[in-house]
């Protein structure tokens, strides 16, 4: 997660943006889009930023798991979701893809648990959880910025 690099937070940004946009509007994260952003994520990794392949593997085993809990929970945890991590993990590797999720995770249940505790929803209502993704997105922007910005 330490040695992430520009090229991997500004192709956070590109797949980030248009989820959380979809998922907040429509509550669908756009599969073919995902499609797409899989494939990329690949290449440019393997080929032009010479990433190793088994931080890429880890990473979209990390999304195959939440896509198995979708299936089992019968969608209780969104597929789009699980094809999110999947190509989060394809792009920055499993460490960070790990910390972006298990971050967006704790914040869902703080605004989960305020907005229950202020009896705006209920435990049934269901949040968009690519937003969520952003706050880990702008904390490892912020750390880059802080370590000098370089690479």
């Amino acid at each position: 997660m330490g040695d992430i690099s520009w090229a991997h937070l500004g192709g956070l940004g590109i797949i980030l943006i248009p989820c959380m946009i979809t998922d907040i509007r429509y509550r669908i994260i756009p599969p073919l889009y995902m499609g797409g952003c899989l494939i990329a994520a690949v290449l440019v990794n393997r080929f032009v930023l010479k990433m190793d392949g088994w931080p890429m593997l880890f990473g979209v085993i990390l999304g195959l798991a939440f896509i198995g809990i979708s299936l089992m929970s019968h969608g209780d945890i969104g597929l789009g979701d699980g094809i999110l991590v999947m190509v989060l993990g394809a792009w920055c590797g499993f460490g960070t893809a790990l910390f972006m999720t298990f971050i967006a995770m704790v914040c869902a249940m703080i605004v989960g648990i305020i907005t229950v505790s202020l009896k705006k929803d209920s435990f049934k209502t269901e949040l968009p959880f690519a937003p969520f993704f952003s706050i880990p997105w702008v904390f490892l922007v912020i750390l880059k910025i802080a370590e000098g910005g370089g690479g």
